[in-house]
């Protein structure tokens, strides 16, 4: 039985920079000859690889989202300069909701 420890992580970077799809990396590894079992744990891996790569960028989105609402909010409620009202309660708060809407995309697609 094949383990994960045999698995070419460099390869699977390769992949994911390459933007290869799953049917593109399992006809390469069959040209190499590998197992069906090899050739599962490879794509396996590789969705695992990538769908990590969303998953932070994702949080990164929501985090900055979140960050840039709560300084809106402040800005809002303190109005420490009365011309920038509006760009603190109705700017920020768009571009934060957006964010935040972008990065559970990412998270949740």
């Amino acid at each position: 039985m094949t383990s994960v420890d045999n698995i070419d992580h460099q390869e699977i970077q390769q992949w994911i920079t390459a933007r290869f799809t799953l049917q593109k990396i399992e006809q390469q590894l069959q040209t190499k000859g590998l197992d069906p079992e090899t050739i599962s744990l490879y794509l396996k891996e590789f969705k695992k690889q990538r769908y990590a790569i969303r998953r932070s960028k994702g949080f990164a989105f929501a985090t900055g989202g979140a960050v840039l609402g709560f300084v809106g909010c402040i800005l809002a409620i303190l109005n420490p300069l009365p011309e920038l009202y509006y760009l603190g309660l109705y700017g920020f708060t768009s571009i934060a909701a957006i964010l935040i809407l972008a990065g559970l995309y990412f998270l949740f697609e």
